[in-house]
């Protein structure tokens, strides 16, 4: 009688504990809850990542759009981070705009003012009352340029600082780093900056880099979300204003600034075969290009019309506005050369080298504006 007993006492036992263990395994494999975002913390399909916000928040996509609301190519990496979308307040710091919480944002600033800079190449909007003071210290090779709207709506200044993208390393060093999360500004991804600086002040600012640039943006306040919000690069064309050179008989056309300078002379001395030669000069006693004009009436390739004239120079394939070309730089020569052909006649370009990167830009887009004309 007690082996009976003792072995149903096993039994019951031993069926607990395959009832404990398959409710465990149940509860993992099916019952348990998944892991949810709060608020503020992202969410992503990436292998390990969350992938849903916990229950009364929505995920606010943190890819950029455009003015009407279409979605914009985003940096690699980027999901959405989790929001309470519809609580009636626009929480720009959690990527809520017109776009994603468009019942919490509403856009207020549909009737403000634009500031436009295609020198740097931004574009913002802000409040009528906003005073705009602007400030160039910039030298060649070194950008400093700041706009202060001041004291907008009666929140904190705001002011947008434009410097090279090298002085980043200076920034960091002046600026005691509490904090630094992501933010996409103007379509880019950013860094939100928050310390103290080496005077004791708070810092709390914004940076964001674009074409060689870093722009600093610093305010605080409900209004400075949505002028920050309003932040956008554009693209500009330096050459939109430039002179334009055009050359009927030898059918090419080329811009230069302004205060640039072209000179034209037929048949010169040099070098031999030479038809036509155009000088663009930035300054009077100074040939920075020239377009040197050859007979070509057997219709030789560029490399068959150089080997005829017995260069032994050599060259690299290039293109110049999408025109295929030869390119010969020799590092003991004081200029390159760019080789093109059109019909009956090869275009020679010589280019004086320059070291200063502001007039090596400078020189590339004049090249960029070469074409042939009907």
């Amino acid at each position: 009688m007690n082996n009976r007993a003792s072995a149903v006492v096993t039994a019951i036992i031993i069926i607990v504990v395959l009832a404990v263990i398959t409710g465990g395994v149940w509860y993992f494999l099916v019952k348990k809850p998944e892991k949810c975002a709060k608020e503020g913390e992202g969410i992503g399909t990436c292998v390990g990542c969350i992938q849903k916000c916990c229950e009364g928040l929505k995920g606010m996509n943190s890819q950029a759009y455009d003015d009407e609301c279409v979605k914009v190519p985003p940096p690699p990496g980027l999901g959405a981070i989790c929001s309470k979308c519809g609580n009636g307040i626009c929480d720009t710091q959690n990527n809520e705009n017109k776009c994603t919480c468009p019942e919490d944002c509403k856009d207020e600033t549909a009737d403000w003012q634009t500031y436009r800079n295609e020198e740097y190449e931004f574009e913002i909007k802000y409040p009528e009352d906003a005073e705009i003071k602007e400030s160039d210290y910039s030298e060649p090779g070194a950008i400093r340029f700041s706009v202060d709207f001041g004291e907008i709506s009666n929140n904190k200044p705001v002011t947008i600082v434009v410097q090279g993208q090298d002085m980043e390393g200076v920034m960091r060093e002046a600026v005691n780093i509490k904090s630094e999360t992501e933010i996409i500004i103007g379509g880019l991804q950013g860094r939100k900056i928050v310390g103290v600086d080496q005077k004791g002040l708070s810092v709390n600012e914004i940076w964001v880099k674009n074409n060689g640039k870093i722009y600093i943006i610093k305010g605080q306040g409900q209004v400075f979300e949505q002028i920050l919000s309003t932040f956008k690069f554009i693209e500009t064309d330096e050459t939109a204003n430039w002179k334009t050179y055009r050359n009927e008989e030898y059918e090419f056309e080329i811009k230069y600034p302004e205060k640039w300078l072209v000179e034209v002379k037929d048949n010169p001395p040099k070098p031999l075969g030479c038809i036509q030669r155009t000088y663009l000069r930035k300054d009077i006693g100074s040939a920075n290009i020239d377009i040197l004009i050859f007979a070509n009436f057997s219709k030789f390739s560029i490399r068959e019309w150089l080997s005829q004239q017995g260069t032994e120079d050599s060259f690299e394939d290039t293109s110049l506005n999408a025109i295929s070309a030869l390119k010969s730089d020799k590092s003991d020569s004081s200029s390159y050369f760019i080789y093109m052909a059109n019909e009956n006649y090869i275009y020679m370009i010589d280019v004086v080298k320059f070291s200063d990167k502001v007039i090596v830009d400078t020189y590339n887009q004049i090249l960029s504006t070469f074409k042939f004309i009907e």
